[in-house]
């Protein structure tokens, strides 16, 4: 995990401020935050409200798997 954690801080995601043994990170790139909250509907109620499919709207290269 601690990988994850160095590359999101590498690219400017999130930021970390140390407490003795503690490392605490936080969100830098507010403007995830509406991304994260359109997952977050998604995953309660099994979309979005999107217009389109996720098949629909994705590059011709990229796989989309069947629900």
């Amino acid at each position: 995990m601690s990988k994850h954690l160095a590359v999101l801080k590498s690219l400017g995601v999130i930021e970390d401020r140390k407490e003795g043994l503690y490392v605490y990170y936080r969100l830098r790139m507010t403007c995830l935050l509406p991304f994260l909250a359109c997952l977050e509907r998604v995953v309660r109620s099994g979309g979005c409200g999107c217009a389109g499919s996720l098949a629909e709207e994705a590059p011709e290269n990229v796989v989309v798997p069947d629900r």
